[in-house]
């Protein structure tokens, strides 16, 4: 009799949880996102991310500066890109009390990117440093895609569909100089860039798969966007790890000169100075390396210049200039954006990725026969 009850309790229960969370179903988050002065802000992208698996949605804003974005029971974390304006994000925790079909109201107030910076006043180390101590989450409307495409910012339609997932409706592209988003490469390494694309998904060599799929640490200025960092500072040193294949920068914040030329590291030799709120810095010495997974590259003659700004306390900026004349016929810069993680139990596990991939040697030895 009583394991009967218990079981009924229990049947019961779960009944109760399922109807819990469907009565969140159908429901939707509204809102306008406008700027200092009160005007529409239209085309800027809204994330809506719970965490999970797919747990994610993103939609554009219209000319009046709208948006509605589904969502259901949790704790999500709602955030604005829009280029020239610094990103905003918030909190929003969904009740099981919300009534299916039932809206809730968030508005936004972008500020210029600019005024922005000039506004905010950061605390600083003991030693007089901005304090970036901490993990960033990279905005993973740009983050995670251009590691697959540098230019477009688009993964495929299989990636979107074996994860169940739809695609970003407006990316925030990488690329920001040259205007047409695309890397500026000499005729010879347009050629051998379109050889990569044309054969990375059936690679007859080593050589025509990825760094990142090699477990290779990404340089610059691929290290940003492979995975949130973890900045620690101590005096005279910026240290920045990622969770992924353990990588790690070590910038020394000195005039010493760089490493000699014939010394080439995974990850570069890197030099920093602190010009106002931005950490810039001198990134050399770097492997020939992919920048993505399409076979977007530089060689070891780029010299990256890198420029970490602190907008706000929960906000930095990247931005990246890449310089390869032996590749590009001019530099190229990249940037996108950073939000504070402020989970206290946030921690960086050990990567899965290690040398000798057998995957990888399995996959170019049957295309290689």
């Amino acid at each position: 009799m009583r394991t009967s009850t218990l079981r009924c309790l229990a049947m019961a229960a779960g009944i109760l949880a399922l109807s819990v969370a469907a009565s969140a179903q159908g429901s939707k988050l509204t809102g306008t996102v406008t700027d200092t002065n009160g005007k529409p802000v239209a085309g800027a992208t809204i994330r809506a991310l719970l965490p999970g698996p797919g747990d994610n949605a993103d939609v554009v804003t219209n000319a009046k500066g709208e948006y509605e974005v589904p969502v259901s029971v949790g704790d999500w974390v709602i955030s604005v890109a829009m280029k020239g304006f610094a990103p905003e994000h918030k909190q929003l925790a969904v009740s099981d009390r919300l009534i299916k079909g039932q809206s809730l109201k968030m508005d936004f107030t972008l500020k210029s990117a600019d005024a922005a910076a000039v506004a905010f006043t950061p605390r600083r180390t003991p030693d007089g440093q901005i304090d970036i101590s901490g993990t960033w989450n990279d905005n993973h409307a740009t983050g995670d895609s251009i590691n697959y495409d540098l230019e477009t910012g688009h993964r495929s339609a299989e990636h979107y569909a074996g994860r169940g997932e739809k695609p970003m409706p407006n990316p925030e592209h990488a690329i920001v100089d040259p205007p047409d988003g695309k890397v500026p490469y000499q005729s010879w390494a347009l050629a051998k860039r379109n050889e990569n694309q044309a054969r990375y998904q059936n690679p007859p060599g080593l050589d025509y798969v990825a760094g990142r799929s090699k477990c290779w640490l990404p340089g610059s200025p691929g290290f940003p966007s492979s995975g949130n960092p973890t900045v620690l500072q101590i005096p005279g040193y910026v240290i920045m790890m990622i969770e992924f294949s353990h990588s790690y920068r070590i910038i020394r914040l000195d005039d010493s000169p760089h490493v000699g030329s014939n010394i080439v590291l995974m990850s570069g030799d890197s030099r920093g100075r602190w010009e106002g709120n931005t950490l810039v810095v001198d990134v050399t010495n770097m492997k020939e390396q992919w920048l993505d997974l399409l076979g977007n590259f530089r060689t070891p003659a780029a010299h990256v210049v890198e420029r970490w700004t602190l907008t706000s306390p929960t906000t930095m900026t990247y931005e990246a200039t890449v310089d390869d004349p032996q590749a590009y016929t001019k530099p190229m810069k990249v940037a996108f954006h950073f939000n504070r993680n402020n989970n206290p139990n946030y921690e960086i596990y050990e990567d899965t990725c290690h040398e000798g991939n057998a995957g990888v040697y399995e996959r170019v030895g049957r295309h290689a026969q």
